[in-house]
């Protein structure tokens, strides 16, 4: 209140002095109304401040997010500093050797930590994994001032550029891609704050006064902008509500002052609602809280403010007064940056609607790494598929864990071999049936059939979200269990929350295979998805959802075939249905039945010190049609690829084939598949080669080096030709001896040249594909010569 007013309120009391006391009342009541006081409420009793001092002096802490290890993780913008709080408040700081002036920070999707660094030196998205390891890709626009960064939908990571106009993403790997956003005023637009929506999209704020703009940017790129109500706004931080809205921040300065300041909530069709708000702060940061309503903090006072959905504002009185960044942690409790004074706030105490019961696990709940004591279970330092190469169970076990709390739940007492069923004898099972695994990666549809369960569902992140959530729904309420895939973790999903998560989207208890520290309380099962990691919403572009049927399956077969490295491939059954990337339509499809196809995410390590997996194209099927199936694998990039084929007919009969090519961007490699329904005749996957597709290997081979003479590559491929032409004879006979004696020149020359001017593994690929061609042409395959022998 000015004090111009407050001098003309006085002096009215002054003249009321004599009025009966009730009606003396009931006229401060109507000014305090008058002034919107009973709407900002000012509380003091309801919350509890603790402050941790940061180490380094001066540090400038400004954003705070919760990452998924357990820790709160927060940027230091004066030191060139990533700091990390532990829910107990200790506290480890990251100091980059390099100028940064990091902002932003979120967790992604690939378990690390992603920051915004502003400094035009630097003008980056930097990365830092768990255990402290920090990476820095370079943003191609310079001078971009970077500001805030959310995980997206689509796995990806977006972010603003305050100084560019333009919106980023960036995948995990670390390839940028800019967004310029519409821009008709001729001043920059100021792109502050980013967050993802309950509608699957990105938003964020246009924080230029002549911008007056919320705006919303697909994963695909397509902008839409939305213009608030009062002209000269700026927008600034913005989140996703309890509500299923967004829900932002307008520090409004007019006048030397920031008395327009408001609290607006925008529907994801564009509705806009705005709340004054009336305190004597600026708000600066927004967040929703474990109680169901946002809450922000607030420069210029000593204040944190919080906002029911329906539009009422509270304010606590808190120790100091520049507040900035403010996340929900882990513990439910909400931490914030106290900027000025160099320390991380936890507020806790808030007061809490009353929760939906949380349901004991109605399942069996094993553990990959550690009991409630701290000790580690007994299969906790076991290695996956028991392969030196691969991390532990405590490491990367969920997957498997996973799968073992399913079938023992569902009354799996003993596996196939007798032993007793939990996840290190489960480890141990499938190590000793190939086809249930390839390097480090589990394949479900035939380690399902191994244990004598099948798979009903594997959807994979393509699939639209909404019918991923019906098959969900429909497994739990049929007595089945899910195993979900959240982006390099699995945990199962078991119930359906009956109220849905703080963005809309529906919620569900999971048991979670991982106990994190403090290892007491650290167990996350019972836990709903969105309180334990995110909810279904903001997992849209990770989620894995696989259902194995809580029955015995009758006698069938269960594949697996996976591809490793740079290339997609199409399957197509004997009856023409297609599931697969399609290229002639840039298309995925899923038409033949009982199949699904997508990327699997490689494991991350749960303890944060190896790197994550990597990704797997994975494509399985249950009880495969009779007859010839076609495999057409197109390459994405340059480099060698490996083709696994699993099957499973059931426990103790599983198998693994493998066969290997090279990949160039277009390139085309068809392999063969008969499958018989005669269960002694194992089913073989051949390459089908033509004198197109050898040519097309030879090129591949030598524009990657591992033909690495001109000379070498063109007298082959000049043989290949003679091969052609000579298999086109009319003669039979002569044709018959003709093409034997260019095949017998092609695979010498290539025998002379082994592990010379050929490499060992394009010797492999292209001595089998002479093999497999000489073959389909009828000729006598001619014997090889000695490695190194002829010319």
């Amino acid at each position: 209140m000015s004090k111009k007013y407050l001098s003309n309120y006085l002096h009215l009391f002054k003249k009321m002095k004599n009025v009966a006391p009730l009606l003396f009342v009931i006229a401060i009541i109507s000014i305090l109304f008058s002034f919107n006081f009973i709407k900002n409420v000012k509380a003091q009793d309801s919350i509890t401040v603790d402050e941790f001092s940061v180490p380094t002096s001066s540090a400038y802490t400004t954003e705070i997010a919760n990452g998924l290890d357990g820790n709160l993780w927060f940027t230091e913008s004066n030191t060139n500093t990533i700091g990390k709080i532990a829910t107990s408040g200790a506290i480890t700081e990251f100091t980059m050797n390099q100028p940064s002036n990091p902002v932003g920070i979120t967790s992604g999707p690939d378990g690390n930590i992603w920051f915004t660094e502003s400094d035009p030196q630097a003008n980056s998205i930097g990365r830092i994994t768990p255990d402290g390891a920090i990476t820095h890709f370079h943003i191609p626009t310079n001078n971009s001032l970077p500001q805030t960064i959310t995980s997206g939908p689509d796995g990806n990571l977006w972010f603003t550029e305050y100084g560019a106009d333009k919106i980023g993403r960036i995948t995990p790997s670390g390839v940028i891609t800019e967004f310029p956003v519409p821009n008709n005023n001729g001043e920059s637009l100021y792109l502050y704050a980013i967050t993802t929506g309950p509608d699957g999209n990105l938003w964020f704020t246009e924080s230029d006064v002549l911008a007056d703009k919320i705006g919303k940017i697909t994963p695909q790129g397509t902008i839409t902008e939305y213009s608030l109500p009062t002209s000269r706004s700026s927008p600034t931080a913005i989140t996703t509500g309890p509500d299923g809205n967004l829900w932002y921040i307008v520090a409004d300065y007019h006048n030397g002052t920031y008395d327009g300041s408001r609290i607006g909530r925008i529907t994801i069709n564009g509705s806009i609602t705005e709340f004054p708000y009336n305190g004597t702060g600026v708000p600066y940061d927004i967040t929703t809280g474990s109680d169901g309503n946002l809450w922000f903090t607030e420069r210029l006072n000593s204040e944190i403010g919080q906002i029911t959905p329906s539009g009422t504002i509270t304010e606590f009185s808190v120790p100091n007064g520049d507040n900035r960044g403010i996340a929900k942690g882990p513990d439910d409790n909400l931490w914030y940056a106290e900027t000025s004074v160099n320390k991380i706030a936890r507020l806790s105490s808030i007061s809490a609607p009353t929760p939906t019961p949380t349901p004991t696990p109605a399942i069996k709940d094993y553990k990959q790494n550690r009991n409630a004591d701290g000790s580690l279970v007994p299969w906790a330092n076991e290695t996956l598929f028991n392969l030196t190469n691969c991390a532990s169970m405590a490491s990367e076990g969920c997957a498997i864990t996973s799968l073992a709390d399913v079938i023992a739940s569902y009354g799996l007492q003993t596996l196939p071999d007798a032993s007793v069923i939990n996840p290190g004898n489960l480890n141990n099972y499938l190590a000793q049936n190939p086809g249930t695994y390839s390097g480090c990666s589990i394949y479900f549809n035939t380690a399902g059939r191994a244990v004598n369960f099948t798979v009903l569902q594997n959807d994979f992140p393509w699939v639209p979200l909404q019918t991923r959530i019906q098959h969900i729904d429909d497994a739990l309420s049929s007595g089945n269990l899910v195993i979900a895939g959240i982006g390099g973790h699995f945990v199962v999903l078991y119930k359906k929350a009956a109220n849905p998560a703080a963005d809309g989207s529906p919620d569900y208890y999971i048991a979670d295979p991982y106990r994190y520290v403090p290892y007491a309380t650290g167990d996350r099962s019972g836990m709903l998805l969105s309180q334990a990691y995110h909810s279904i919403d903001q997992l849209v572009g990770v989620l894995q959802v696989v259902v194995l049927n809580n029955k015995t399956p009758e006698p069938g077969e269960s594949w697996s075939i996976v591809a490793h490295s740079p290339v997609t491939f199409l399957v197509t059954d004997p009856n023409g249905n297609q599931t697969g990337f399609d290229p002639s339509s840039n298309t995925t499809v899923e038409a033949i039945p009982n199949s699904s196809y997508g990327i699997q995410q490689g494991l991350i390590d749960d303890t944060g010190i190896n790197p994550p997996q990597p990704d797997i194209l994975y494509y399985g099927q249950e009880n495969p049609a009779e007859g010839t199936y076609e495999i057409k694998v197109t390459g994405t990039g340059s480099g060698e690829y490996t083709l696994d084929f699993a099957e499973s007919t059931g426990p103790g009969n599983s198998s693994l084939q493998t066969v290997e090519g090279t990949a160039s961007i277009g390139k085309t490699d068809t392999y063969i598949i008969t499958n018989s329904s005669d269960s002694n005749n194992q089913q073989v996957i051949s390459k089908d080669v033509t004198f197109d597709t050898l040519r097309a290997d030879l090129l591949s081979l030598y524009q990657r080096d591992l033909i690495d003479n001109k000379g070498i590559y063109t007298s082959l491929k000049a043989e290949v030709d003679i091969a052609e032409k000579a298999n086109m004879v009319q003669n039979p006979v002569l044709r018959l001896i003709t093409t034997k004696l260019a095949f017998v020149a092609i695979t010498n020359e290539l025998n002379a040249q082994r592990d010379k001017r050929i490499t060992e593994d394009a010797y492999q690929i292209l001595i089998n594909d002479v093999h497999i061609l000489q073959n389909s042409n009828n000729v006598v395959s001619p014997t090889p010569t000695p490695s190194g022998g002829g010319s």
